[in-house]
């Protein structure tokens, strides 16, 4: 007759027992991994985008902006230039801009008509030790024959790009500027 703890180490192996046991340790022994504190400012959490949109069914352009994580911004400033001119473009400052601002939020969102539009946001985010960042950029965008065609109006701003409207929403991340200076 074999022994009682033969029987059981044909189905509960020695060497599984004790990685079972050790992972269980050090699952309950390490720290979480994903705070649930506010990110630092300048970290991957606090980076501000602006995702693009069109709904086809209504020739609406949506813009958001918000951050890639869960973050609050201290402010978030979205402008629209409605009927922007993209053949013979204006400077950036000529520009007549339609604001929509938003203190202490998460996100902020705005809509058009129009199929060629500039655009000018920024988003400040400041951590709980008072460390800031400002993300921002000032881009231009026009929808022509089923294609959303943008530019990056800011200094160093890269090349034209374009993609199909059946691609879309389009997500940008916004660069980190300077506090306090435009895009």
């Amino acid at each position: 007759m074999r022994e009682p703890s033969r029987r059981l180490g044909f189905y509960f192996p020695p060497p599984l027992v004790g990685l079972v046991v050790l992972l269980t340790v050090l699952i309950l022994v390490t720290p979480d991994l994903i705070s649930s504190a506010a990110p630092a400012a300048g970290s991957l959490l606090s980076q501000a985008e602006l995702i693009v949109d069109w709904a086809g069914s209504t020739n609406l352009t949506h813009l958001y902006v918000r951050g890639i994580g869960t973050v609050r911004y201290a402010q978030i400033h979205l402008a629209l230039s409605p009927n922007y001119n993209w053949s013979n473009p204006k400077p950036t400052s000529n520009l007549t801009w339609n604001w929509t601002n938003g203190t202490d939020v998460v996100s902020v969102s705005a809509s058009t008509g129009s199929v060629a539009l500039g655009v000018n946001v920024t988003a400040l985010y400041i951590d709980s030790f008072g460390h800031s960042v400002e993300y921002g950029a000032i881009y231009a965008f026009t929808i022509v024959g089923g294609t959303l065609f943008s530019r990056n109006l800011s200094p160093g701003g890269g090349a034209p790009s374009s993609v199909p409207t059946s691609v879309l929403p389009l997500a940008l991340l916004l660069p980190s500027i300077p506090v306090g200076s435009n895009p």
